[in-house]
């Protein structure tokens, strides 16, 4: 992973901590790493949840740092017909530019693909997926605050190893968590339709 993930984890002003480390090493040498910078065990969650449908055109705009189609910053795959429930990538969303505020770029992105049953969020109204999409953008913005401020002070390259490593912190697994929460709504609840 790269040092960006920590940044976005770290910037969103939310302080966490590790889950399930790869081995005892890195476990005793990362938990303690994470914990004297003053993370939590909702870590993993809190950066899943604002990883989970960034686009490289939000993190250009939010963070200032431009990534390319190669980028290492997973999310949650928004074609829910796909197997594939994770891209190892922020993917680009090819907003409109035609449109010269951020909320009428989110807007149509939304409206664009609104008759797409398998697509974004099941279950969703449009309105719902608006909300979702501005909801995202305020966390994303109160992120990059916090980022630049961390520019100024880095953390050590301890911390960014080990906080950047997606599937030691449990990122992977959080990410997971929500692209089921999103395809199947009420199955972790166990509101469902039954067949």
């Amino acid at each position: 992973m790269t040092p960006f993930i920590l940044f976005v984890a770290l910037a969103s002003g939310v302080l966490s901590a590790p889950v399930d480390p790869h081995t005892e090493l890195l476990k005793s040498v990362c938990q303690g790493t994470l914990r004297k910078e003053g993370l939590t065990e909702f870590y993993a969650r809190n950066i899943a949840h604002r990883l989970h449908s960034i686009t490289a055109e939000d993190i250009a705009l939010h963070f200032g740092v431009q990534v390319g189609d190669e980028n290492t910053i997973p999310t949650v795959n928004n074609n829910l017909t796909s197997e594939e429930r994770l891209l190892s990538y922020a993917p680009r969303a090819n907003y409109d530019n035609y449109f010269t505020s951020d909320a009428l770029k989110y807007l149509d992105m939304i409206l664009r693909d609104m008759d797409k049953k398998h697509y974004s969020i099941t279950n969703f109204s449009v309105l719902e997926k608006i909300a979702h999409a501005l909801h995202m953008a305020e966390l994303w913005s109160r992120a990059g605050v916090h980022y630049r401020a961390l520019l100024l002070n880095p953390p050590s390259r301890e911390t960014c190893l080990c906080a950047g490593d997606s599937v030691l912190t449990g990122i992977e697994q959080e990410l997971n968590l929500l692209a089921l929460k999103i395809k199947f709504p009420g199955l972790t609840s166990g509101e469902y339709e039954k067949i």
